[in-house]
């Protein structure tokens, strides 16, 4: 049978056994391939040469520029000389070896999003506890998966395999993603969310010998897992800046504004709070979340949501003070905090959000 796919794989120093993998992908119908040699070394040359001499498309980079830059690089030839002829493309790794047959899968789950006119991201879950999975890859995995399902409420067996399906008329959307190295993937997951998700399980086999490992387990880890946290990183500082912002009002009105006028503490009060919630709010909406929400809709629910977790506030510790006699300043910091994630998700889920999302 005859996949209708493009396989891209970026590589950076490829083993020998890459040449094999490709002979046994075109053995099961895989017939178009385009090979990114991402700066390796004189070394590992006689493989792109080989490749090419097999038919495969080389990219090649004068120097090393990351998995990332790699992947864009193969994207721009497929959107230059094959977009529209295909289901799709499926990235592969050149240092991990998938079974054919999960590759297989990828394809016929790209076959069924064009067919259905969805455009789902296609993943490939892998089994962390798989001996064949690199030590380093299994660390990373878990770390974002850990982030992935806790914090950012994406719910996904494998939010990092190498192993994805981009349906053809969302590469372009990849190629304008930002990333350069691995943490491209990671920003790749993060965009495709509005759009969908789509998991079929993996086998990993045993690394190839002369397989290099260019991810590196500290610094690539750190970049992924801040490339997951930046836009939870910024609304904490956005959401902090604000809070100063209001006691900075609140002390300029009770100081020099309504310094005569009956209730000053109530008007302070309730005039810094109507600033400091406008800012809050379009700063999230045009910074932190990016979102082209209807701007009445949006600020609408920002407002309920502000008005509700002011009364939840309130009443919580009020309940907890007088269940546990603890300390009231004590409560609200334990109860502000555990809102405060409540907050972040339900602004990034209901507010925040766009209309494909919905969908």
């Amino acid at each position: 049978m005859k996949w209708n796919c493009v396989i891209l794989i970026p590589a950076y120093n490829p083993p020998e056994d890459l040449l094999a993998h490709l002979t046994e992908l075109r053995q099961h119908g895989f017939a178009d391939f385009i090979l990114v040699d991402d700066g390796s070394s004189a070394a590992r040359k006689n493989v792109f040469e080989q490749a090419e001499r097999m038919g495969c498309v080389v990219i090649k980079n004068p120097e090393k520029q990351g998995k990332g830059y790699a992947l864009k690089a193969g994207f721009a030839y497929y959107i230059e000389h094959d977009q529209g002829k295909f289901d799709g493309v499926i990235t592969l790794s050149a240092n991990v070896r998938f079974p054919v047959q999960s590759v297989e899968k990828i394809a016929e789950a790209l076959r069924e999003e064009r067919t259905k006119g969805t455009h789902a991201l296609v993943l490939g879950s892998r089994n962390f506890f798989d001996p064949g999975l690199p030590r380093a890859s299994r660390f990373g995995s878990k770390v974002s998966q850990f982030i992935c399902n806790v914090l950012l409420g994406i719910h996904l067996k494998d939010c990092m395999t190498g192993l994805r399906g981009i349906p053809d008329d969302q590469v372009q959307l990849c190629l304008e993603i930002p990333g350069h190295g691995y943490e491209y993937e990671t920003s790749m997951v993060l965009r495709f969310e509005s759009i969908g998700y789509r998991e079929v399980e993996t086998r990993t086999l045993p690394a190839p010998q002369g397989a290099e490992r260019a991810y590196r387990r500290g610094k690539d880890t750190f970049y992924i897992v801040l490339t997951m946290m930046k836009r939870f990183l910024m609304f904490t500082a956005v959401s902090v800046s604000v809070s100063i912002f209001d006691i900075f009002l609140f002390w300029i009105f009770t100081e020099y504004v309504f310094t005569d006028v009956p209730f000053c503490i109530i008007w302070s009060t309730i005039l810094a709070r109507i600033i400091s919630a406008t800012v809050n709010y379009i700063v999230n909406r045009q910074v932190v979340f990016q979102t082209n929400e209807d701007r009445r809709k949006s600020a609408a629910q920002f407002l309920v949501l502000s008005i509700a977790q002011c009364l939840t506030s309130a009443l919580l510790v009020y309940l907890l003070e007088k269940i546990s006699s603890g300390n009231a300043v004590g409560l609200k910091v334990l109860v502000d905090v555990m809102l405060f994630f409540v907050n972040y998700k339900v602004q990034k889920k209901f507010i925040f959000v766009e209309e494909a999302q919905r969908t």
